[in-house]
């Protein structure tokens, strides 16, 4: 069945100078037939009867000069379901899965001409997910925790022209031994070049 639902969402804003703006964000959402993934064998996909998600954002802007500024944001993060399905009665039956708590995002942006770059490091909290033992008989269904991480990545882009331009990325750029889905982990330090023109 299609997910169906409602979200509603409330800000403000302020700069308090010059050099620093903030904003903050309150969110809820309430969604009927919340369509669920399962991340390991048997794979499958349904639909949990009722999910909510509900928290808030924090956006800071800080500007050092015309060129430059430094961005810290947050989010706080809570989760609710109530489910039809067997998995969804045992471990998290109250919450969803895969939904960190706290994720925080610090990062560096500069600007200048034809010169572009950028570096942020993300934090995320501790995830928890429900997983079933594919060699149990019966199924046996348990929790499983993924720690928090911090992931850093740059990148700096060149502008050839109004419609072109190259830029060089570093993603992962301590080469951190993370994963966002349990049991499936995620690729080292990245090194992409690419070029872009816009038509």
């Amino acid at each position: 069945s299609p997910e169906k639902g409602w979200g509603y969402e409330a800000s403000v804003a302020h700069k308090f100078s010059n050099k620093l703006y903030s904003k903050a964000t309150a969110f809820y959402q309430d969604i009927n037939d919340y369509l669920n993934f399962t991340h390991q064998r048997p794979f499958n996909a349904y639909n949990i009867d009722k999910a909510q998600l509900w928290g808030f954002e924090l956006e800071n802007t800080w500007k050092l000069d015309d060129a430059s500024n430094i961005f810290l944001n947050y989010t706080n993060l809570h989760t609710k379901k109530e489910g039809v399905h067997a998995n969804d009665k045992v471990c998290l039956s109250g919450e969803l899965d895969y939904r960190p708590r706290h994720t925080l995002a610090l990062g560096y942006q500069y600007d200048e001409g034809k010169w572009h770059a950028r570096y942020d490091m993300t934090y995320t909290s501790e995830q928890k997910a429900t997983i079933v033992d594919p060699t149990s008989d019966p199924l046996v269904s348990k929790e499983e925790k993924i720690g928090g991480y911090v992931v850093h990545n740059l990148s700096a882009t060149y502008d050839l022209t109004e419609n072109s331009f190259v830029n060089f990325s570093v993603y992962n750029l301590f080469d951190k031994n993370y994963c966002e889905v349990y049991g499936y982990p995620m690729e080292g330090r990245i090194f992409t070049a690419t070029f872009t023109q816009k038509f």
